[in-house]
């Protein structure tokens, strides 16, 4: 059984910091992920969110091997094996409902690591929560957000 911890120990994790810096990035030491990994490939891999924001063990990420921030920086053969990363999530969750989404940030400081990855959560996200999100931003969102 991997071992998580809570969106509070991951706080207390990064301390003061907002942003971790290339050098102690989380994905690119190996030791730091090596009990979480669920699949393997060339230029991808799988693993459990250390500290998830569901609380369990269905918040899982696709992490590249190498250090990059934008999908922009991804060579053909690496865009070509998120295929298979896709059918591995979709084996991980077999008939559940998920969602994904990819930590892609340029600009306001909204992550806390600077290496592209894809969150994948068994859950449904409601469009509501978006909505909410964006009209906090200040999108003109008329829709109803009652929760």
């Amino acid at each position: 059984m991997v071992q998580l911890g809570s969106r509070q120990d991951y706080n207390k994790f990064l301390g003061n910091r907002e942003l971790l810096e290339a050098h102690e990035c989380p994905f690119c030491i190996a030791e730091e992920h090596q009990d979480m990994i669920i699949w393997e490939g060339k230029y991808w891999m799988m693993i459990y969110n250390k500290y998830p924001y569901t609380g369990n063990d269905q918040h899982i990420m696709a992490v590249p091997r190498d250090h990059k921030e934008f999908f922009i920086e991804f060579t053909e053969e690496e865009v070509a094996e998120l295929k298979q990363v896709h059918a591995e999530v979709k084996k991980f969750f077999w008939d559940k409902t998920y969602f994904s989404f990819c930590r892609e940030t340029h600009g306001t400081v909204t992550k806390s690591i600077k290496h592209y990855h894809m969150q994948f959560i068994g859950a449904e996200l409601e469009g509501k929560y978006l909505r909410k999100m964006l009209h906090k931003q200040g999108f003109p969102i008329d829709q109803d957000m009652e929760f």
